[in-house]
């Protein structure tokens, strides 16, 4: 019993903590410049509204069906986890595990670009589906009844409306990656410098952190 006390009181903490993030995008939008509102407007309302929505539900909500979530809820909270934990490791420091990595990769440039674009197309891909797929079995009875939707799907699913519509509206730069021309058949050996900041054009296009400089004008 105090196991559960405990992970509920942390549970509500990383919703508040969710919360203020979420609050953090909504509230920026008041000082975005014209190029920045342009820009990230959709981006930061979804965040924005997503994110809080999240917290909220852990602040506020009744988090016992997370302690006894069904099969359904499982898959669901999986997936999202291998999802964003993707998503979200290209966000540190602009991208910078996987310029380590690109930087210490036998793989040439244009190769690294089109595995960019694979699994930035994936992420897209299997998140879109996942919660396409929830809200089709919540709205549906029967599938309710057959899968038992509890909360740790619906924010799982919830979560996943981020790397889907953020990933989503920027296709055009992913599929760009496919195109890039090989210059040469010796671009593996490329300086490690030179390969990271290559990689870091990918990291660039796709990650709204990137852009903040917008909301102060920067």
């Amino acid at each position: 019993m105090q196991k559960r006390v405990t992970a509920v009181r942390l549970l509500r903490f990383v919703g508040l903590c969710i919360l203020l993030v979420g609050l953090y995008h909504l509230g920026a939008i008041l000082f975005m410049t014209p190029l920045g509102r342009s820009q990230l407007l959709f981006t930061y309302v979804v965040f924005g509204l997503v994110l809080s929505t999240v917290g909220i539900w852990l602040l506020r909500g009744d988090l016992a069906p997370l302690f006894q979530p069904s099969r359904y809820d499982v898959v669901v909270a999986l997936i999202t986890l291998v999802v964003m934990g993707y998503y979200l490791s290209w966000i540190p420091a602009k991208g910078a595990f996987w310029q380590f990595v690109a930087g210490h990769s036998p793989i040439s440039i244009p190769h690294i670009y089109s595995l960019a674009g694979i699994g930035f197309v994936l992420t897209f891909g299997i998140a879109s589906l996942t919660w396409i797929a929830h809200l089709v079995v919540v709205s549906s009875g029967q599938l309710r009844e057959r899968f038992h939707p509890l909360l740790l799907s619906h924010l799982a699913a919830l979560l996943l409306l981020l790397p889907s519509l953020r990933i989503g509206s920027q296709l055009p730069e992913v599929f760009r990656f496919f195109s890039r021309p090989t210059k040469t058949s010796n671009q593996a050996l490329q300086p490690t410098a030179d390969r990271r900041g290559n990689l870091h054009m990918i990291t660039s296009t796709l990650k709204f952190r990137a852009q903040l400089a917008h909301v102060s004008g920067g």
